[in-house]
């Protein structure tokens, strides 16, 4: 059997991205907030929920994300429901998914 090495992989997509800088930001009550380059698999879970009308799994997909304190700063701004919907759709897009609003 064949071996999908994965570390060689990350060091591929790392190289890809080196020259195109950081991951993705977002902008909300003039704080910026920086995302992980790559989309983090335990956020997978609580984007689905969310993508799928779960509504109750929408602030645990920027928790996740984010990590405390930056989730803590994120609340502060108070976003709101649309803010939240409008930044699901634009991390799917910059995550690659290009189809964000079909699951």
């Amino acid at each position: 059997m064949g071996n999908i090495d994965l570390d060689k992989s990350r060091a591929e997509r790392a190289a890809e991205r080196e020259g195109k800088g950081e991951g993705p930001t977002f902008t909300l009550g003039g704080e910026t907030f920086a995302l992980p380059v790559e989309m983090p698999y335990n956020v997978v879970p609580h984007l689905a929920s969310a993508m799928s009308g779960v509504v109750s799994a929408v602030p645990r997909v920027f928790e996740t994300l984010l990590g405390d304190e930056e989730y803590k700063r994120f609340t502060e701004q108070a976003p709101t429901m649309d803010d939240l919907f409008v930044l699901i759709e634009g991390v799917m897009v910059e995550y690659g998914f290009n189809d964000a609003g079909e699951s």
